[in-house]
Formats: structure tokens, C-alpha cells, sequence
């Protein structure tokens, strides 16, 4: 019997510590820390199918909150919730509104701020704006957007991009609605919906393949009701970049930033 033995150069082994006792929240919280800052930087389709499943392990996660009872005690995650009057005011129309207590921070916009998409018929109007910052190094910040087909008063124009903040624990905040919609349904009429994180982070991966390819399904497709919502936020756009962007990295930033301290003291 001849003894065989191979001798391997380059990159040092990389050694995965996979020991039960190893919080699972310190490695995955480095993992999403890791894909926020590529997103941050970069946008396309392959960032943020990452971004979405790597969002989608800590909406798993809120079951093991026992292994860093921080996140569930402390009310440090922060939410927004937009006027009552406005949302009365424009129930019978087309609108979206993301509303943010603080601004999302993104290297990946083209350096220029305009607005696009939505479901303008000829003849028609809408109001679009956010709240934005250009800084320095050609960066943006962007606050809360909206999204109203139609004309508005005076009194309503200034509660547009308005919120009030609220603060809850980790389970509290992905429970909370992060965004609010009324879209013209495929199938006719219009629907009106409330999107909380932990779902808008469930959909966002499911229904473009970031977590469950739908080919691999057993009738090779797989729908939910809230897909025609995603893909019309899909096509709304603020400076070149898709809402649902927005969103799902304004949820990564705040978990990287207000987990960080929670789970490194347990």
C-alpha cells in the first residue's frame, strides 16, 4: 500500500468555531455587520439578496432572544409611525409611506437626487419626496419617503415625511410597521396594507429568491399576497436606488448599531 501524502500552499485554514455554547447572535450580528457594509457601498441585485437573508436569520433569531435577553428587555430600537391626519386624509388613494425616526446612510446612489416609478395614469400627479443629505464624500442620507398620487393642502404638504417616534425591544421593533401602502392589485381594485419589519424582511427574501429559490418548490412557483406590493415598491426609486433598498438597509443599520452593545455584554 503506497502512502500518499499532499502538501497544500496559500491561504491559512480558516477555523469555524462551531461549539454549542458560542452565542449565535455575536456571529451572525458580525455576518450582517459584514453584508451592511457591502450594501452600503454597492447596490445590486446579488447585495441585496444577501442583505435580505442575512436580515432573515435575525428575524429567526427573535425565538433564541433567551441566549442575549438584552435585546429583549431593552427599549433601545426606535420606530416611526406616520401623522393619523395624513393617513386619513389619502386612504382612497395610491400612497407610500416610509417613515423613519433617523436617516439611512448609503454610498451607492448616483451622486444625484430624483425620484421615479409608481402608477400614474396619463394626466395624473403625485407628490414624492424624502428627506435627504449629500455629504462630503458623496454620500447620502435619506429620511422618511412618501409616495401620494394627487394634490394635497398646505396643512397636509407638512406632515409629509413626518413620524412619531416610538421605542420598543428587539421583538417589539420587528413587529412594529415600518411601512404603510394602498397599490392597485393585478387582479383589480386596491389594497391597503401595514408592513411590519420582521414581515417586509420574510417577503423581501422569499420572493426574489434571497433565502427560498421559488424553482426549487414542488409547482416550480410559489406566491403571497403581498408579492405585488414589493414588486410595485421594487419599481419606486430614489436617486437610482429601489425603496426596498432603502428599507431593508435602514433595518440592517440600526440592528448593527443598536445590537452591537446589547449582544457584547452578554
Amino acid at each position: 500500500m503506497r502512502l500518499c501524502s499532499l502538501l497544500i500552499c496559500g491561504r491559512p485554514s480558516v477555523h469555524l468555531d462551531v461549539r454549542p455554547h458560542v452565542n449565535p447572535f455575536r456571529i451572525q450580528l458580525e455576518r450582517l455587520r459584514r453584508h451592511t457594509e457591502q450594501a452600503t457601498s454597492t447596490y445590486d441585485q446579488i447585495s441585496l439578496l444577501d442583505l435580505s437573508h442575512a436580515l432573515r436569520i435575525w428575524a429567526d433569531l427573535k425565538a433564541q432572544t433567551h441566549l442575549a435577553p438584552r435585546l429583549a428587555t431593552t427599549l433601545s430600537f426606535k420606530s416611526a409611525v406616520p401623522s393619523k391626519r395624513l393617513c386619513r386624509a389619502i386612504r382612497d388613494r395610491t400612497y407610500v409611506l416610509f417613515s423613519t425616526p433617523s436617516t439611512v446612510h448609503t454610498s451607492a446612489s448616483r451622486n444625484e437626487l430624483g425620484f421615479s416609478g409608481g402608477q400614474i395614469k396619463a394626466g395624473g400627479e403625485a407628490i414624492v419626496g424624502a428627506s435627504a443629505k449629500f455629504n462630503a464624500d458623496g454620500s447620502l442620507d435619506i429620511g422618511s419617503y412618501y409616495y401620494v398620487e394627487g394634490q394635497l393642502d398646505s396643512s397636509l404638504k407638512l406632515l409629509l415625511g413626518e413620524g412619531q417616534t416610538t421605542r420598543g425591544d428587539f421583538i417589539q421593533w420587528l413587529g412594529s410597521e415600518v411601512l404603510r401602502m394602498r397599490y392597485a392589485s393585478p387582479s383589480g381594485g386596491h389594497v391597503s396594507v401595514g408592513i411590519s419589519r420582521e414581515t417586509f424582511i420574510r417577503r423581501m427574501a422569499n420572493t426574489f429568491d434571497a433565502s427560498h429559490p421559488r424553482v426549487l418548490s414542488p409547482s416550480g412557483t410559489v406566491t403571497n399576497s403581498l408579492d405585488p406590493a414589493l414588486n410595485f415598491l421594487m419599481g419606486l426609486t430614489v436617486a437610482g436606488l429601489p425603496v426596498p433598498y432603502f428599507v431593508l438597509l435602514k433595518t440592517a443599520q440600526d440592528i448593527v448599531s443598536t445590537a452591537h452593545d446589547l449582544v457584547a455584554l452578554e
